[in-house]
């Protein structure tokens, strides 16, 4: 159980144990990038889309997924639940190949829509606010955001292997993104905005005890604040963007202005609060059209309401 685990990370043999297991994690995802290099990118798909589903069948994280969609209503019945969530491993398992394989030199295939609408004359004066989530391919999306905006700012929460994150790390800042930790992630973004430039947040995890609570896909969920809170406190110009995989493996990738909130009363905290739902309901408009593109469904994003 749950006491087994914690006295198993305290205790002397998993403190040795651990960075053997990092860096065989390690190891192997990357053994797996080089396999999948050697194919055609059709056959890198169609390898994600077997594993993910793999993973449906051997029930990794499968509870969660089906309580996530029967709690929000995505999914009615054990038939239309098991369609869906199977629908999500096998696309979930296609994005990530493609963020395992892709790189500055070899970027897959993608149609940025909108694309003229994404720069503005303010941005030098009024700095930028990128919302987005774990929908699609946020690493694609990243770079894409880095190309469009150099300096760009990017609030990432760090993982635990540290060989992993490493690598991840050298892959982002590839493009000249600037990496924010959370705890550095108010402070460093109000100084970017301040000088004209962007910074990207992904709001759609669950926030703790930290958080405060608007409706996400039409439920209480424990929301971070930050980009709310930055949005309120800057009146920057506020974006919100996702790069969707379809069935060809083409990305589209769509940006949409969103009207900040914030208002000249010296009390923000109604202003946070109202970007914070605003938000919300934007990612949750995404993933209600196309559900079968937000990892969250593997997370415990409801806490506070659902028994995992």
């Amino acid at each position: 159980g749950k006491k087994t685990k914690k006295r198993y990370r305290r205790s002397g043999l998993g403190t040795f144990l651990q960075p053997l297991s990092h860096r065989f994690e390690f190891f192997t995802l990357m053994a797996t990038r080089v396999l999948l290099l050697a194919l055609p990118r059709r056959w890198q798909l169609a390898l994600g889309s077997f594993l993910g589903r793999a993973c449906y069948h051997l029930r990794v994280r499968r509870g969660i997924v089906e309580k996530n969609l029967l709690y929000t209503g995505m999914a009615v019945g054990k038939a239309d639940t098991a369609q869906l969530a199977l629908a999500i491993y096998s696309t979930v398992g296609r994005l990530l190949v493609d963020s395992l394989t892709f790189s500055t030199t070899s970027m897959p295939p993608m149609v940025i829509e909108n694309q003229e609408g994404v720069r503005s004359p303010e941005d030098a004066s009024r700095g930028i606010l990128m919302v987005s989530g774990h929908y699609g391919n946020w690493e694609l999306l990243l770079r894409v955001m880095g190309e469009l905006f150099p300096g760009l700012g990017v609030v990432v929460k760090p993982i635990r292997n540290p060989h992993l994150g490493r690598w991840l790390s050298e892959q982002r800042q590839a493009p000249g993104i600037q990496l924010i930790e959370p705890q550095h992630a108010m402070r460093r973004s109000l100084k970017l905005i301040r000088k004209g430039h962007a910074v990207a947040y992904l709001t759609d995890q669950y926030a703790g005890r930290h958080g405060a609570t608007v409706t996400f896909l039409g439920k209480p969920a424990l929301t971070v604040r930050s980009a709310a809170g930055l949005a309120a406190l800057t009146g920057c110009r506020v974006l919100a963007g996702y790069a969707a995989i379809d069935p060809q493996g083409v990305y589209h990738v769509r940006f949409q202005e969103i009207p900040n909130v914030a208002s000249s009363a010296e009390d923000r905290t109604e202003d946070t609060q109202l970007a914070l739902q605003q938000h919300n309901d934007i990612v949750s408009g995404w993933i209600r059209e196309h559900p079968e593109q937000w990892f969250g469904w593997f997370h415990r994003r409801f806490k506070e309401s659902v028994s995992y």
